[in-house]
């Protein structure tokens, strides 16, 4: 799957759910370990449309364009069976909890950012 590309300043149509409210670890998802990859985590989402869904981010990289994230992930389990890596809703949705995720790490010291181009 190629790597979905997030505009942070991208919006939905008409969603069921504030995809553009701030969301916070242990209130709007969880990071959940992956039973059968112990170096893995997932994060099970806890509120709206998606909650119980639990997703693991595969590739994650910034863009050379500002603004952008680029990102895959799998479903591991969802109650709706019928949902998809290609709901453009989820997608949003995992892309702003990345961010969450991104953004805490970078104020707790438990994510650094390493430029790859960097010589």
């Amino acid at each position: 799957m190629e790597p979905l590309i997030l505009t942070t300043n991208e919006k939905v149509e008409k969603p069921e759910y504030d995809l553009t409210a701030e969301l916070k670890e242990n209130i709007d998802y969880a990071l959940v370990p992956i039973a059968d990859d112990p170096d893995s985590w997932g994060v099970r989402i806890l509120k709206g449309i998606y909650i119980e869904t639990v997703i693991r981010y595969n590739t994650i990289s910034f863009n050379k364009q500002p603004g952008q994230l680029a990102f895959n992930f799998n479903i591991i389990y969802s109650p709706n069976e019928e949902l998809t890596i290609e709901d453009r809703d989820l997608q949003i949705h995992a892309g702003k909890i990345l961010e969450a995720i991104i953004e805490l790490g970078i104020q707790d010291g438990s994510v650094t950012l390493t430029d790859t181009d960097a010589k």
